[in-house]
């Protein structure tokens, strides 16, 4: 199960950042890696036009079989 925290809400709604693509990035990562406290990294890749191209965060923590979204943006 994914569970969005109020911050991973919060943030997700200031950066135009939709439930649907956190949860595509999730399930379907380019890259996913540990980061710290035990936290992980997954990155998704998107290209809105030809000329630009970006990059989905998301942060997360597994605790038990659930995965909790810290924070999500765009690079």
């Amino acid at each position: 199960m994914i569970i969005f925290s109020k911050h991973a809400l919060k943030r997700m709604e200031l950066r135009g950042i939709t439930k649907e693509r956190v949860i595509e990035a999730i399930k379907n990562p380019d890259i996913e890696e540990d980061w710290y406290n035990d936290r992980i990294m997954c990155r998704k890749k998107h290209s809105p036009s030809p000329n630009c191209r970006m990059e989905l965060r998301v942060m997360y923590k597994r605790i038990k079989n659930n995965k909790l979204i810290i924070t999500a943006y765009w690079q």
